[in-house]
């Protein structure tokens, strides 16, 4: 399985977190007529997330959610019509690239491999990478990844025959629910 280096939106989640104080006035003041301002102090809690070209991003994690999840349902068995110098069609998930008939196998030849047989196929393919689950159901491939971010999660694809064989759900390019990231968290 080809792994290429993680894009741009693939974001990863340090386990630093960090506290900081924060001093601040809540009431206005006018010392000549005897008012004098409150002092308050906050504590602001924040981790940072850092992308793979080293910027950062500071928020807050919500452990609460923590499986990020996707569905891949196999819309065609003809990866073969339209197609030339077998370039199959490809999934990316994360940082890796499963492409057709190299990483799972879906025929000799258009229709060769039912639907539901080609879906088991790339469960099992995406069974083999670190982080992620698949489950085979009907055709449709039920994706799991378990401690990820999923808005942060690439998730795309792409086509080069005449028939759509894939449909993606979220069709956003991004896995949905996950450890949620949001901003910084005041208490």
């Amino acid at each position: 399985m080809k792994k290429y280096p993680p894009f741009v939106a693939q974001k990863k989640v340090t386990n630093q977190k960090a506290e900081m104080l924060v001093a601040g006035i809540v009431s206005p003041s006018d010392p000549s007529i005897g008012i004098n301002y409150t002092k308050t102090h906050s504590k602001i809690d924040m981790q940072v997330v850092s992308t793979s070209d080293g910027l950062s991003r500071y928020g807050s994690v919500d452990q609460t959610s923590k499986v990020a999840t996707a569905t891949i349902t196999i819309a065609s068995n003809d990866f073969h019509t339209g197609l030339t110098y077998a370039n199959f069609s490809e999934i990316y998930l994360g940082d890796t690239l499963l492409k057709a008939n190299t990483h799972f196998d879906v025929g000799a030849s258009a229709g060769a491999e039912t639907t539901g047989q080609i879906a088991i196929n790339l469960a099992t393919a995406i069974n083999r990478l670190k982080g992620f689950s698949a489950t085979p159901n009907v055709n449709d491939v039920e994706i799991t990844c378990t401690n990820g971010i999923g808005v942060l999660i690439h998730f795309t694809k792409s086509e080069r025959q005449n028939a759509t064989v894939f449909t993606l759900s979220p069709s956003n390019g991004k896995m949905s629910n996950g450890l949620a990231f949001g901003s910084i968290s005041k208490s």
